[in-house]
């Protein structure tokens, strides 16, 4: 697996998939980019305990890096016949594409990549779009898009993305979804009205988001919508960090004195696990995020937002493709979302036996939809 960032302590796609193809027993090692200089232009560590025991992590410097945009790294030959990989994945545009192919062309090896690439957060200005992406990029993945065996798109609307600016057509892309740790989802479930040391009412509607929030986030919107309720019918647990000091300040003075709305900090995935069990509903008003497969995996109801504002622009997340069993709502009149999410909160106050359901719905996506496990396979599959 070649992966732009890779770190045991984190939860991500690449995470997840090296966890279950060792699972499966196979040999999975990860090559990424470092920046302290190696005597041979790489190092390599093999994690021997917990579960990614066995994983072998080769971190190599690059031989070019602008803007952190373009990175060619070093070693790269040297490093795959060391490996001797029969499969190689890469996560998101690799410019090392040239001695991957030719290595995969020597071995009959097979080559796929998945792209994370959207709208949202990517192609944001005009160098963004027209220089970055539609001419270096696109010219470049074109010049090696006959050595992929699968081309995989995580969400439909990489998939648009990719199709309008990298000239690719739909029967070269594959949806494969990002899903839920469901190692995490076996802990042990919160069962009485207490989660480091606030008191909730019982019969209170307990909602949870989290998140590494700025602006397009909309936090402030969640906010407003749950400061309309009392603290007896509804209560809101904030989780997370903040990457934009000043949206920090603002959403700090207007929570200040809520009874009802809890900023908790950033949580680990153990700690998140504990809140997510713990809470009723999940409400994201922003931007998608791997936590709304999270929570649906371990039985929680999400209401996401369709669209979000970037730059000038509205953007659709096409975000319809999580529903698969009416185990989501969806937010869709951008400029009245504070209504809508206060709308959805007084139907589940009332309806709390629609929201059961709905949580026994969302269990369900973890023997299909959102198993690592079967997700592995697919990617692994041609």
């Amino acid at each position: 697996m070649f992966c732009e960032y890779f770190d045991v302590k984190y939860n991500y796609q690449e995470n997840s998939l090296a966890k279950a193809y060792l699972k499966m027993g196979h040999s999975v090692s990860v090559i990424m980019p470092i920046e302290e200089k190696m005597a041979n232009g790489y190092c390599k560590t093999k994690i021997e305990e917990g579960e990614y025991a066995g994983l072998l992590l080769y971190q190599l410097n690059w031989h070019v890096n602008l803007f952190n945009k373009i990175l060619v790294l070093k070693a790269v030959k040297r490093v795959l016949n060391l490996a001797k990989p029969e499969v190689i994945f890469c996560h998101n545009l690799n410019f090392n594409l040239s001695a991957i192919s030719r290595y995969c062309n020597a071995n009959s090896c097979l080559l796929k990549i998945d792209f994370h690439i959207d709208y949202v957060n990517s192609g944001k200005s005009f160098m963004s779009k027209y220089v970055q992406h539609r001419f270096i990029r696109s010219l470049y993945f074109r010049k090696y898009s006959h050595c992929f065996n699968n081309i995989y798109a995580i969400t439909p609307g990489t998939i648009k993305f990719l199709i309008e600016n990298y000239s690719l057509n739909s029967s070269q892309l594959q949806l494969l979804p990002l899903g839920c740790d469901l190692d995490k989802s076996k802990s042990d479930t919160i069962e009485n009205d207490r989660i480091d040391g606030f008191h909730v009412k019982e019969g209170t509607l307990k909602i949870f988001t989290s998140g590494i929030y700025d602006e397009n986030k909309n936090l402030h919107v969640l906010v407003e919508a749950v400061k309309k309720f009392d603290s007896h019918h509804v209560c809101l647990f904030i989780s997370g960090d903040f990457k934009d000091f000043e949206y920090k300040l603002f959403i700090e003075d207007i929570i200040r004195d809520v009874s009802n709305i809890f900023f908790v900090g950033w949580k680990n995935n153990l700690e998140l696990v504990s809140y997510v069990k713990f809470c009723d509903l999940a409400i994201f008003p922003g931007t998608q995020s791997v936590l709304w497969q999270q929570c649906l995996g371990l039985g929680l109801p999400i209401i996401v937002a369709s669209k979000v504002k970037v730059g000038n622009n509205i953007v659709d997340q096409m975000v319809e493709y999580l529903n698969v069993n009416d185990n989501m709502d969806v937010l869709y009149d951008y400029n009245n979302y504070i209504e809508e999410i206060e709308n959805y909160i007084k139907y589940y106050v009332r309806n709390r036996e629609v929201l059961n359901q709905k949580k026994l719905k969302c269990v369900g996506l973890n023997d299909t939809f959102l198993n690592y496990n079967k997700i592995a396979e697919q990617s692994l599959s041609y």
